[in-house]
């Protein structure tokens, strides 16, 4: 019975955790990216494998929470204004053509974190309490956050 009450409470404090980053969510790149913010529609642009680099001598490397997270979820919809599925949709035909590649997908905060700090033009979002140390937090159209 005490191994039951242990799963059901770590399971409850992973809900509650989970859903503590809703709405808090920043956009972090490489630490020598040369802007301190972007557009929503540059950022949506990279995502959509419609932008791959962001300069001539820069090439962009979004890494993505997935689709079916929060985070990703509220990404799609308030930075790339798609759900799931549309997106999905959208890569395999990107993929097809052969206009860009599949972007890279992480498991957790931290993988994005060191993914973006160990390569150049990268660029992911993670929740803003994760601990970002070697990555810089870009605003967006004026915000910090998502």
């Amino acid at each position: 019975m005490r191994i039951i009450l242990k799963i059901i409470w770590a399971v409850g404090l992973i809900v509650v955790l989970s859903s503590f980053c809703a709405g808090q969510n920043v956009f972090i790149v490489h630490s020598e990216f040369p802007h301190e913010t972007l557009t929503k529609k540059q950022i949506a642009d990279v995502y959509l494998g419609r932008c791959i680099r962001w300069s001539p001598v820069l090439k962009a490397f979004p890494i993505d929470q997935g689709k079916d997270s929060e985070m990703g979820k509220a990404f799609l919809s308030k930075i790339v204004e798609m759900y799931g599925w549309e997106y999905e949709n959208w890569w395999v035909e990107v993929s097809i053509s052969g206009q860009a590649m599949p972007i890279q997908i992480a498991g957790s905060d931290e993988e994005v974190v060191e993914y973006v700090k160990n390569t150049k033009g990268a660029i992911g979002y993670i929740c803003a309490s994760t601990p970002h140390e070697g990555v810089k937090v870009v605003a967006w159209d004026g915000n910090r956050e998502f």
